[in-house]
């Protein structure tokens, strides 16, 4: 997908990585909802690889939706946040 989201725009996930563990976890779940297939390598150090499946791509264009929407409308969300960060 192409776009730039601004840094800064997502603080919680520049605050707070990503683990291996979670992101292993999410893959299994795409695997297990067809929308990765997964290939294990036998070598050292262990590889690997996770690929999109036809039902994995065919989200692309509500993803690439969902990219332009985000781009095109944070600084109202972070308008919004502020707004809201500043109530009593």
């Amino acid at each position: 997908m192409g776009g730039v989201v601004p840094r800064g725009c997502c603080p919680s996930f520049e605050r707070w990585p990503v683990r291996n563990t979670s992101r292993w976890k999410t893959l299994r779940r795409l695997e297990r909802d067809g929308l990765v297939t997964r290939t294990v390598y036998a070598q050292v150090p262990p590889r690997v690889d996770y690929e999109l499946t036809p039902l994995g791509r065919s989200l692309r264009t509500p993803m690439e939706a969902l990219e332009a929407w985000a781009i095109e409308n944070i600084p109202a969300v972070l308008e919004a946040r502020e707004s809201y960060d500043r109530r009593p």
